[in-house]
């Protein structure tokens, strides 16, 4: 389903996946996908945000005012929600209509402020973000999330570029292990949130090297 997904609106769906298991809620939300949107400052939708005035610290006070439920187990799955199943839906569309291999962080925008009767449409339309005026935005072609993509490619196309990659994978493993080793008896909140956060970046590490493995090497 995620194929035509670049790596930041992969990311985004990680990022709102995380936001929901630690506001307590059992399905990713609108509002979730909008936090995950809004964690890419570099992308372009990220920008569009930003020059809203919808930071992403803006936009968690706004979204989450009071003290959150207890949080949910990361290691749970959390459903995406009918309404954000419709905004991935529309990304799909915004993308072909626009004439775009992939799918970025600016068609996911679109698609969600098209879901008028959901919480981040309604604070998204609130400054002023449709989705015809994210629309005539995004529709510039030198506005992509492909750079981000072609660089990691060239990282790794060459032989010394997969050794280096690993190795610093390497590193990150050992300073996750040491950071998760000594909150393992930790039990306060902001504790518990790191600790999660750490298992997520555990698994992401693994997935990661599993890809370098496969990769082809061209050097």
């Amino acid at each position: 389903m995620f194929e035509r997904y670049t790596e930041r609106a992969r990311r985004t769906l990680f990022f709102a996946r995380y936001e929901a298991s630690q506001t307590g809620s059992h399905a990713i939300e609108s509002e979730h996908l909008l936090l995950g949107i809004a964690h890419d400052r570099r992308g372009i939708a990220g920008k569009i945000l930003e020059g809203a005035g919808l930071s992403y610290e803006s936009l968690l006070r706004m979204i989450h005012p009071q003290a959150a439920a207890a949080p949910v187990s990361t290691s749970i799955e959390l459903p995406f929600s009918p309404e954000v199943k419709r905004v991935l839906n529309g990304a799909v569309q915004e993308a072909d209509q626009l004439g775009h291999d992939s799918i970025g962080n600016q068609h996911l925008l679109v698609a969600l402020c098209g879901e008028r009767d959901s919480k981040a449409a309604r604070l998204l339309n609130e400054r002023g973000l449709t989705s015809d005026a994210v629309r005539q935005q995004i529709a510039k072609p030198a506005e992509s999330d492909e750079p981000e993509q072609t660089t990691v490619k060239m990282l790794v196309q060459t032989e010394p570029g997969v050794h280096l990659a690993m190795k610093r994978l390497d590193d990150i493993q050992a300073a996750t292990a040491w950071l998760a080793q000594n909150v393992e008896n930790r039990t306060d909140k902001a504790v518990l949130r790191r600790r999660a956060a750490l298992n997520s970046i555990a698994g992401h590490i693994e997935s990661l090297r599993e890809f370098l493995k496969a990769y082809p090497s061209r050097g």
